[in-house]
């Protein structure tokens, strides 16, 4: 399940310019959102009331499963996910006073469940962003030691290059204007004729 919208601190690897009307979001982090079809509204500075929700649990999972395991002795990783998804499940099943004591789950399936989308069938993948690109005279780009060609009527124009596993796209304004096979070979042409 993924929900609408997502509320990250500043940290860099998300937002990379902060403007309380316009953030500036880190590209990679924007290819997420766009892939999953979420809107990141990242919490204004200095103000921890925006995030409450998040510190409020962090402190009760901090309470309730890591003091608890804090003096066992695990012997590898799938032994300590096992010990978390166990009081994990008592965490969330747990009634709760302030809420007239439903649990956290009844109140994911009452309150968020309904409004969360499926997630996508492809995954995402990884990729690699590249923002003002020059395109050459001869209207090729350089992207890690190799130039790939883009129609002649950008030469000298600017372009965002992505690659996603082995295809290399080159955008301009929001446009795809190409697509190439990624190559290893260095200082070598990959020209569309």
């Amino acid at each position: 399940m993924i929900p609408n919208g997502v509320v990250p601190d500043n940290l860099k690897s998300a937002v990379t310019k902060y403007n309380p009307f316009d953030p500036q979001l880190n590209p990679l982090y924007e290819e997420i959102a766009k892939h999953y079809g979420i809107v990141i509204l990242p919490a204004r500075i200095r103000k921890p009331k925006d995030k409450a929700k998040v510190e409020s649990a962090v402190l009760h999972i901090q309470r309730f499963i890591i003091a608890r395991l804090r003096n066992r002795q695990f012997f590898s990783l799938s032994e300590i996910n096992e010990a978390i998804a166990e009081l994990l499940e008592e965490f969330n099943d747990r009634p709760m006073k302030d809420y007239g004591y439903q649990t956290r789950r009844e109140r994911f399936e009452r309150l968020d469940k309904p409004y969360a989308k499926q997630l996508p069938t492809d995954p995402f993948m990884i990729t690699d962003i590249k923002h003002d690109v020059l395109v050459g005279k001869n209207y090729h780009i350089r992207y890690e030691q190799h130039f790939y060609s883009v129609p002649f009527e950008k030469a000298g124009e600017r372009v965002i290059v992505r690659r996603c596993g082995a295809t290399v796209e080159i955008f301009h304004d929001g446009q795809l204007l190409t697509r190439h096979l990624y190559s290893n070979n260095k200082f070598r042409y990959t020209t569309k004729k």
